[in-house]
């Protein structure tokens, strides 16, 4: 089954720090092109300066063609150049009840895979637990998941300009729990007189990226706080 989200998150809760330890907490709203809201979405980020690591975690709750869709996962980067991925994890539960879970690892040349289904996602049936595991070459480049453009992307991309990465979606589906997506580009526009910008992930094509529709963008206050983030993204379950 694949489904299609567009939507807009809106900011509507204020940015917490704490000791430099949270780096970012914020909760939006999840609007449709049509207005309507649709669920809501969060984003947290932890700086962990010991291990020199960022963990990032991301939930969507969206309601999609009469279902609930809760979506949770959390990815731990470097937090120094050049910004790797080391690990992740993710669950999915549908109409409160746990779908599917998984977890991938990274190391210099694989990801190992490995992901658990207990529900039919088609009939919201239980199902007797299948483990599926796969270990895969990691892509040359950066890897960047969606969740982690808010925070690796200004540190990735620092001035206008154009970056080829590997865009990183997780989960995917019961083969390919993560799929990494090579060739993308991120693209930093102009910084306006007040210190605003826009970072967006782009398809590759033959045509000028301009002509693409961006698959996700984050518009940037000064300082680099985020305004608000808009998807267009496509997951296949």
């Amino acid at each position: 089954m694949r489904i299609l989200f567009a939507f807009l998150v809106v900011f509507v809760a204020s940015e917490l720090f704490a000791e430099d330890i949270v780096l970012h907490e914020k909760k939006y709203n999840v609007i449709a092109r049509n207005g309507k809201k649709v669920g809501k979405y969060s984003l947290k980020v932890l700086h962990k300066k010991e291990k020199q690591e960022y963990e990032i975690e991301e939930m969507h709750f969206i309601h999609y063609r009469g279902k609930r869709i809760n979506i949770k996962s959390t990815v731990i980067y470097q937090s120094n150049a050049p910004f790797s991925p080391k690990k992740a994890n993710t669950s999915i539960q549908l109409n409160e009840k746990l779908c599917m879970k998984g977890h991938a690892i990274f190391s210099d040349k694989f990801v190992d895979m490995q992901m658990t289904m207990l529900l039919n996602e088609r009939t919201g049936k239980v199902i007797k637990p299948k483990t599926y595991s796969r270990k895969r070459e990691r892509p040359n480049g950066i890897l960047l998941f969606q969740s982690a453009l808010a925070v690796i992307g200004p540190k990735v991309i620092q001035k206008e300009g154009r970056k080829e990465i590997v865009f990183v979606e997780f989960p995917d589906d019961i083969d390919n729990l993560i799929n990494m997506k090579r060739n993308f580009l991120l693209v930093r526009g102009k910084t306006n007189e007040k210190g605003e910008y826009e970072i967006g992930v782009y398809r590759p094509s033959r045509r000028r990226w301009r002509r693409n529709r961006s698959l996700l963008t984050v518009r940037y206050k000064k300082n680099n706080s985020i305004e608000s983030i808009f998807y267009q993204v496509t997951r296949t379950s």
